[in-house]
């Protein structure tokens, strides 16, 4: 039943990604993209009780890079949303003398359904798919026990933008919400030891497909973005949670960082027509 699970998910991923992956090369007269790089740090929150009975509180430092591309020739209101997060974290337990680790590398591709409600708002409707790696450990004496993060979920993706002129200024603020629907997620069953996994050859249970009750999940984005001479910066809150209950084993996360970052618009086409004002002027 796992492997057939499993074999469903990878076939439906598979299709998502062709219908994203065709828009790409669809031979558009216009493009626009638009780019975002930021960095962020906050508090962070950890419980694995694979490898702690208690919850860890410390800091997390993140680093990434999005882009969103709309097109104009065979989907205009269609856009592609893809990038990538990459975070690192160090919490201590109640008693501070032990330490918990973690890096995570984060890679993500989908697209959005972009309604323009008015010149101003524009709301975006889609999904995408995420691709999560990396480890935790708990750093406390000469046998530190790790802890593997690999997992990849469908996420349902909503996000609303707004642009204010101020001061002759145009800021937009943008509110993107997302939350994982159903994915695969490696995890050790409950005392199994990765010694066991590797060398016995056993990994019946181990991939494991997750919906709403075993993994709940979601990430809360909000934005703004303002022109500063020749540069657009961004200033951002961003707070996610997760619960997740696989195997007889919990693992909870809380996130709540400030982000900084910049924007940039990136303009291509063909042939020897101008880019259209309303792409000029476009937000996602």
């Amino acid at each position: 039943m796992q492997y057939k699970s499993f074999a469903f998910f990878v076939f439906l991923w598979t299709v998502f990604s062709l219908i994203a992956k065709g828009q790409s090369v669809t031979d558009p007269t216009f493009r626009l993209t638009d780019r975002k790089g930021w960095i962020s740090v906050g508090h962070h929150h950890n419980y694995d009780d694979y490898l702690s009975s208690v919850l860890y509180k410390g800091t997390v430092l993140a680093a990434g890079v999005e882009q969103t591309k709309l097109y104009s020739a065979s989907w205009p209101y269609m856009a592609k949303y893809e990038g990538a997060r990459f975070s690192v974290s160090s919490d201590q337990n109640p008693a501070k003398n032990a330490n918990m680790a973690q890096g995570e590398l984060e890679c993500f591709y989908g697209a959005h359904f972009v309604y323009p409600v008015s010149d101003n708002l524009k709301l975006n409707i889609g999904a995408y798919s995420q691709l999560d790696l990396g480890a935790r450990s708990l750093l406390k004496n000469s046998n530190n026990p790790l802890n593997v993060v690999a997992n990849t979920d469908f996420w349902i993706s909503l996000r609303g933008l707004y642009r204010l002129s101020l001061w002759g200024r145009d800021f937009v603020f943008i509110e993107h919400f997302s939350t994982p629907v159903f994915g695969v997620m490696f995890s050790p069953k409950y005392t199994e030891l990765y010694y066991d996994i590797h060398y016995v050859d056993d990994y019946s249970g181990n991939f494991v497909l997750t919906t709403y009750g075993l993994r709940n999940q979601f990430r809360n984005d909000f934005s703004i973005s303002f022109p500063v001479g020749r540069c657009t910066f961004s200033l951002g809150y961003v707070l996610e949670r997760a619960v997740c209950n696989v195997n007889k084993l919990e693992s909870r996360m809380l996130s709540s960082s400030f982000q900084i970052g910049f924007r940039k618009k990136l303009y291509s086409f063909k042939g020897k027509q101008s880019i259209p004002v309303m792409f000029i002027s476009s937000d996602f």
